[in-house]
């Protein structure tokens, strides 16, 4: 059954990724709103995640949200190859850059699509606690990984 208010609010959340990336004379005031959009969708994801954590249901999940990405990155390698000459393309084949495409979430030719490789990392850790049945164990582990993302991440520096 569809919920139509979270539907809604991913409509909205949508609208506010769009106003992220247009400059407007007004950007510096509404700014700080649209940051909410991206975690709102983690949110939401899992949300919908709670409710199927068979093994099944999440790799299912992980290779549609795969096949997304790869095709949302091959629709983009001929801006990439207008932008950039034949020669750089070649330095994609490094091992180098498969582990910043694969370990640092850098995808060099559609960077946009960084959500897309972050969803997919976080439905290979929930598949890995459904496997060992360690899911509802994690309700613990969140707020310790949140606040030393908060003191080793942003704010680490004033540390």
């Amino acid at each position: 059954m569809r919920n139509h208010t979270i539907d809604s609010l991913k409509f909205f959340c949508a609208f506010l990724v769009v106003l992220i990336h247009v400059q407007t004379p007004f950007t510096s005031y509404y700014l700080p709103i649209t940051r909410c959009a991206v975690p709102l969708f983690f949110m939401i994801s899992g949300y919908y995640l709670y409710c199927h954590t068979d093994a099944t249901s999440i790799k299912r999940n992980i290779s549609h949200i795969a096949r997304l990405l790869i095709y949302g990155t091959l629709l983009y390698v001929p801006l990439y190859l207008l932008i950039h000459p034949l020669c750089d393309m070649i330095g994609l084949f490094s091992w180098k850059s498969f582990f910043r495409i694969v370990v640092l979430n850098e995808n060099p030719i559609a960077f946009h699509l960084w959500y897309l490789q972050a969803y997919i990392y976080a439905l290979g850790v929930v598949l890995f606690l459904a496997k060992y049945h360690l899911i509802n164990k994690v309700i613990y582990a969140v707020p310790v990984l949140l606040l030393t993302d908060v003191v080793f991440g942003k704010y680490g520096k004033m540390i």
